[in-house]
């Protein structure tokens, strides 16, 4: 899907585990439509930034990642309470995901109502893609944006760090079962 050296997500075969939900594994192919789903659906939504939340980590990254293919900016707030999000309703467009339902969230599309899945595009690496705040601890939270070359830049040394300790290890969405 994107094609920025350290983000680049390697096409998989279809059967590929990406990660887990629970005990469930999801296949590359059940991600890339859900991928495809919000791509489809941001698409179809005027305004290009947009909050996230959600505490699935395959769902998080299929929106993050649909986003982004949708060319969307993504705000990440580190919680969703009434004080943030009303902040957050001046900077953004649209909410996606666990947020109070007055805000009208964007929810996950059905992946099965897709026609195809669209191919990847290659995305800007200038692109600001990622709105990230600091704590607050010593006054009102800081908007940091981010590029996509930034954000590549930084896989790619977390890669160089930690790489080999991570090996294959899947992606789970935080839930034993």
């Amino acid at each position: 899907f994107i094609d920025v050296p350290a983000l680049s997500l390697t096409a998989r075969p279809d059967s590929h585990v990406t990660g887990w939900r629970g005990s469930d594994a999801v296949t590359y192919a059940q991600f890339t439509r859900e991928t495809e789903g919000w791509r489809q659906l941001l698409l179809r939504r005027q305004g290009v930034r947009f909050a996230l939340y959600l505490q699935d980590t395959i769902a998080f990254a299929a929106a993050l990642s649909g986003a982004w293919q949708a060319g969307k900016t993504i705000y990440l707030p580190s919680d969703t309470l009434a004080e943030t999000c009303k902040a957050l309703a001046l900077e953004v467009d649209g909410f996606i995901g666990e947020f109070d339902a007055a805000l009208q969230p964007l929810q996950p599309p059905v992946p099965d109502a897709m026609d195809h899945v669209h191919a990847s595009q290659q995305l800007d690496g200038d692109a600001p893609v990622l709105v990230v705040y600091t704590s607050g601890s010593t006054g009102a939270a800081q908007a940091i944006p981010k590029k996509l070359s930034q954000l590549s830049t930084e896989v790619a040394t977390l890669e160089a760090l930690f790489g080999t300790q991570a090996g294959s290890a899947e992606v789970g969405d935080g839930t034993l079962d």
